[in-house]
């Protein structure tokens, strides 16, 4: 009663529907089921596929940012060997020309620049190193949506695979009463009954017209 069903092999009933209750909807031979279960499988693999696009955009981030501290840490190995070679150059000059005061405060000055270096370089190298990690992570992430892709893809293809195995049989059979109201949909067509049917079956044929086109039309045979 008040009921809706979809069944791939047809429907077996005793009474369908009653005098007072809402017609029921029986739809007979077609894959709503699987259409169902393909459509909700098709969209996680749309979003599993925008999660790895999104993954994959970010890993090339981390690659170019880990590309930039490359640079960086080549960039600031320059200045550290600049400043230590002008340190060097200042030590003999000044050693030949007896003016220690005047390089001393200069020596001071690169110490102090070889030691930012040093110590913008350390930092450089832990942020080499969380990208490292950053990079890693996401690997892993993407390898297993990639897996998780391909698993969600053999369950749709098995589902599918099982479904065009399976011929569909396009009846409704009733033992007792079928209302008016209910409506029969098949795979090529559908129809409102407009009476009560005793004991029969209501069944979806195939019929030819005058111009040799195939149609369809749904018969309640008794």
């Amino acid at each position: 009663m008040s009921s809706v069903v979809t069944a791939k092999q047809g429907i077996v009933g005793a009474d369908i529907g009653t005098e007072i209750s809402n017609p029921c909807k029986l739809k007979v031979g077609a894959e709503d089921y699987i259409e169902k279960e393909v459509k909700g499988i098709q969209n996680a693999i749309s979003k599993r596929k925008e999660e790895l696009a999104a993954l994959k955009s970010k890993y090339h981030e981390l690659e170019e940012e880990e590309q930039q501290t490359h640079k960086e840490i080549a960039e600031l190995a320059q200045v550290q060997d600049r400043a230590m070679v002008e340190q060097r150059a200042l030590t003999e000059d000044s050693e030949k020309k007896g003016e220690q005061d005047r390089v001393e405060d200069m020596l001071k000055e690169l110490d102090a620049k070889i030691k930012k270096a040093d110590e913008t370089t350390n930092k450089v190298f832990d942020k080499q190193d969380q990208i490292l990690k950053d990079k890693s992570e996401v690997q892993n992430k993407i390898k297993a949506i990639q897996e998780e892709v391909e698993e969600l893809n053999d369950e749709k293809n098995g589902i599918l695979e099982s479904a065009r195995g399976e011929e569909g049989v396009s009846v409704v059979k009733a033992t007792g009463s079928i209302h008016a109201g209910t409506t029969i949909s098949c795979a090529h067509s559908s129809r409102v009954l407009d009476k009560m049917f005793q004991n029969v079956s209501v069944k979806e044929v195939k019929i030819t017209d005058t111009a040799s086109q195939h149609k369809w039309e749904i018969r309640v045979m008794q």
